[in-house]
């Protein structure tokens, strides 16, 4: 009864953290509508698009099909248990198109950097990026296939090219997936941090520091989640705090929305000044 009651956390907490991320893609969107500037409108764009592959990602979670082995909030018949995997594309997704965002985060602070001095090589480097993230993501959809058999009905051959450690019965361990996923993010995310600290704009410089965070946030939350289902999935209290990891991570995101415009502040220069920086005149 009481991993019962912590399951209905757990899935209500990703139900809260998919309208949090809901509304901030909204906002994003309709900031993104507001802007001259190409450079926002496009940020507000990406930002808009990256949280809504979540949203589904997150929200496909408490669905399973009927077959399944592990509880669910909705079981879907058997007739709709093809959008059953619709939750493990939009996470790949979202995964590939982060990284993308982030790519072009770094590119657009070298663009805005007054010397435009080159970060960590990242033209270079990128392309090896792009492939160990498609490496990752191969390697993340095996050990998902993987995930719904035995060890019994699975080669070796198949454990090593999906990098996975079985740990029981319908249990495996991306072994690979988090070691690739976590040096393509980890460089990427420190290009990003030296990025933004060489741009004069304060509202990109904001806005990358919000992304980069909520980023950190969501792959904390990620590996929490694995670790806490492969190692200790006999205490059922243990999964509010990854829970809890994805509302912080939510959050996180839509202020990487709302950090675009500083109403606040565009407000005040209308007063002063009559270009208004990125955004449209009223």
């Amino acid at each position: 009864m009481l991993s019962e009651i912590f399951k209905v956390i757990e899935v209500l907490s990703l139900i809260v953290t998919g309208v949090i991320m809901a509304l901030g893609a909204y906002r994003a969107a309709r900031i993104g509508r507001a802007f001259v500037d190409p450079l926002y409108r496009s940020r507000a764009r990406w930002t808009a698009g990256v949280m809504l592959l979540l949203v589904v990602a997150l929200l496909g979670d408490p669905l399973s099909p009927a077959s399944s082995t592990q509880p669910a909030l909705i079981t879907l018949p058997s007739s709709l248990m093809a959008l059953g995997d619709i939750s493990l594309f939009a996470q790949l997704g979202f995964i590939a198109a982060i990284f993308v965002f982030v790519d072009r985060t770094v590119l657009v602070t070298m663009d805005m950097d007054f010397f435009h001095r080159t970060t960590l090589r990242w033209p270079k480097v990128r392309i090896l990026f792009y492939f160990l993230l498609f490496v990752g993501l191969i390697e993340g959809f095996g050990n998902s296939y993987l995930g719904g058999l035995p060890p019994s009905q699975v080669s070796k051959w198949e454990i090593y090219a999906v990098g996975s450690v079985p740990t029981g019965n319908y249990s495996w361990f991306p072994l690979f997936t988090f070691a690739l996923l976590t040096v393509v993010f980890g460089c990427a995310a420190a290009a990003m941090v030296v990025g933004a600290r060489r741009t004069q704009d304060r509202t990109l410089r904001r806005h990358v520091r919000f992304l980069g965070i909520a980023i950190v946030s969501f792959f904390i939350a990620i590996v929490t989640l694995t670790f806490t289902t492969y190692t200790l999935a006999s205490d059922p209290a243990v999964s509010l705090v990854p829970a809890l990891l994805f509302i912080m991570t939510g959050y996180l995101f839509y202020q990487v929305a709302m950090s675009l415009t500083p109403i606040g502040k565009v407000e005040k220069e209308r007063a002063t000044d009559s270009t208004v920086g990125p955004l449209k005149k009223s």
